[in-house]
């Protein structure tokens, strides 16, 4: 990120920091942090996070607001510190939709996500727990499994690939005397028969005329 294109604070910034500074005394840190302590499954929820400085910050004449940009073409929710000096300061949390989800449920999911991330950085809040109770690992576009995929389990998928079916097969057994239908084959003799029909040396047209194998 270039500080052009993301400013973190005004310039000058030095009223709202020291006013910031001011605030971090009667910031309520502990309220954040035992909300989870001894809880496995409980976070600070943004409600909470809200309520444990706003007073602090609005006591020091600042102000919390947070929405959507788009810079550089990505999607931020940013939190900013406004001074009643008009100076402030920032920071971006990136705003990335959950693929399984509704459109809409997955924008407000994000950006309560980075709401509450970018509210937990501008006041220099640590969590006990990071995952903020939301659901974003699906968020990140899933990587396909590259591995190839397992050949058909059925004897007439793999026969369907070179545009024949069991019946065919059992035409073709029943007219060069073979006595057993393709069903009573053993994998030995479905797996060499298959293999000449890759090779060529059987082909669909002789499978369907009832031709012998050369």
């Amino acid at each position: 990120m270039s500080d052009n294109s993301f400013p973190l604070h005004s310039d000058p910034c030095d009223l709202v920091s020291a006013a910031f500074i001011l605030s971090t005394d009667e910031i309520d840190y502990r309220s954040i942090r035992e909300t989870e302590q001894g809880h496995q499954h409980k976070y600070a929820d943004l409600k909470i996070i809200i309520a444990s400085c706003r007073d602090a910050l609005r006591k020091q004449g600042i102000a919390v607001r947070q929405s959507l940009i788009t810079l550089d073409g990505g999607n931020y929710c940013v939190t900013e510190l406004l001074h009643t000096s008009g100076q402030w300061l920032r920071t971006y949390v990136p705003h990335i939709l959950g693929a399984d989800k509704n459109p809409m449920q997955a924008i407000g999911a994000a950006f309560t996500y980075g709401r509450r991330y970018g509210l937990l950085g501008a006041i220099n809040a640590a969590p006990l727990k990071d995952d903020g109770g939301y659901d974003l690992a699906m968020a990140a576009p899933r990587k396909r499994d590259r591995r190839p995929s397992a050949p058909p389990k059925s004897s007439t998928m793999t026969l369907n690939d070179y545009g024949l079916t069991v019946l065919d097969v059992n035409g073709w057994c029943f007219a060069n005397g073979i006595d057993k239908k393709w069903e009573n084959w053993p994998d030995r003799e479905r797996s060499r028969f298959l293999a000449d029909l890759k090779s060529g040396r059987i082909n669909k047209k002789m499978v369907l005329s009832g031709e012998a194998a050369p």
